[in-house]
Order: C-alpha cells, then structure tokens, then sequence
C-alpha cells in the first residue's frame, strides 16, 4: 500500500487534533502531512523554520502562547534522530540577523542550528544577501 493510499485511508486524526481549535487548521494540515512525509523541506525569508527553533526563539515568534508552542514542541519530533526524516531547509541570510528574543536568545538559535546541521539526515543552506541570481520559481516566468 502506497503512503498516498495510506493517507487517503486515515481518519486524520494523530497527535496534532489534541490542539485543534489552539492552532490555525491549516498548521494541523501541516502537521498531519509531516506526520506521515518521506522528507521535509522549508525555505524561509525572515524567520528560523518551525522544525529548528529553539524554545527561546518559539516563544518570541508565537507570543508566549503556550498551546502554540507546544504544538511547535510536537511537530519538532518529525525530525528529531529517532524519527530521522530527512529535512532540508533553506534558511535566507536576513534570518539569522534578526534578533529575536533578544542577542542570547538568537545566539543559543544559532548555536542549535550549527549543532542539528551535523545530523546526517538534516541539510541547512543559507541564501546569501549577495547572490544576485534569480531562480525562476515552478511557474512559467
């Protein structure tokens, strides 16, 4: 049985629908397709994907909101060693300037994503404020 045979066969529900009504219904969509994904991908312009923050750096992006971050917490496992779904993100340079939660709290980010970029199954690329070339997207230009 295909994993598209699998998802279509499921009920939806997991560990995500305990945060139903806490979280935008779109990020329980996420979650659930993370739950089930053969590898993850992210590309961020402004803010450290989901999947790396630190609690620290949640904290501040989602406003102290207890549920948000436990939900964040949760959906971190899709990647985490035991799991080892393959997860590549693309993280833009203007990210890492931002100083969220202030300089010790963008220090310890930092800090992780240099420590998880060392996991085999985990590739992190930073866009440069320099590159000049334009990639044109999936739809015709």
């Amino acid at each position: 049985m295909t994993a598209l045979h699998k998802m279509g066969l499921s009920n939806g529900k997991g560990w995500w629908s305990a945060f139903k009504g806490f979280v935008h219904t779109s990020a329980l969509d996420l979650a659930e397709s993370e739950s089930t994904a053969a590898s993850l991908s992210s590309y961020e312009t402004l803010l450290i994907p989901g999947l790396l923050q630190v609690p620290r750096y949640s904290e501040v992006i989602l406003s102290g909101d207890e549920k948000k971050m436990a939900f964040r917490r949760s959906r971190q496992q899709a990647i985490d060693e035991d799991g080892a779904v393959p997860f590549h993100a693309v993280i833009h340079e203007a990210a890492l300037h931002t100083r969220f939660g202030g300089s010790a709290a963008m220090r310890e980010q930092l800090d992780y994503l240099v420590e998880v970029s060392e996991l085999p199954h985990i590739t992190i690329q930073i866009l440069p404020f320099r590159c000049t070339d334009y990639v044109a997207m999936a739809h015709p230009s």
